[in-house]
């Protein structure tokens, strides 16, 4: 991470920097542009090396930052447990109690199956396009 900091700290337009910094948070370069009041017209008059840099950089610092929460998150998992098995023994209440027993069986088997029932409708107009479809298709 220092090297990109130092990266980072050596970009001197504030939006570049700002730039970058937006380009780490969205998936696109127009996004990024909106989100840091930059016109399109200004982004490509930067060179394409530069473009190019610029989102170099907006990807590392995305894959770090997302390294970084990772690790936080990954040093809390026993404390998140222990609160949530604690909540089965709250007996203030019994929805807190069921909310945490039905969170530690989903997340420990998985949740249960869901059938889903729907309706299919416009077969016909289905069936009536692909006629068509390969009609046209024995003209050629």
């Amino acid at each position: 991470m220092n090297e990109l900091s130092a990266k980072i700290d050596k970009i001197e337009d504030s939006r570049k920097l700002s730039y970058v910094l937006e380009r780490a948070e969205v998936n696109s370069a127009t996004e990024a542009c909106k989100n840091a009041g930059i016109s399109r017209p200004l982004y490509y008059k930067w060179s394409k090396d530069e473009r190019e840099y610029l989102d170099g950089l907006a990807l590392e610092l995305k894959r770090e930052t997302g390294l970084m929460a990772k690790l936080i998150l990954s040093g809390a998992i026993k404390e998140a447990a222990e609160v949530k098995v604690a909540g089965l023994k709250y007996k203030k209440d019994e929805r807190i109690k069921q909310s945490a027993a039905t969170e530690i069986l989903d997340r420990m088997l998985g949740k249960p199956t869901q059938t889903v029932q729907g309706k299919v409708e416009n077969i016909q107009t289905i069936k009536i396009l692909e006629v068509i479809k390969s009609y046209d298709e024995e003209d050629e």
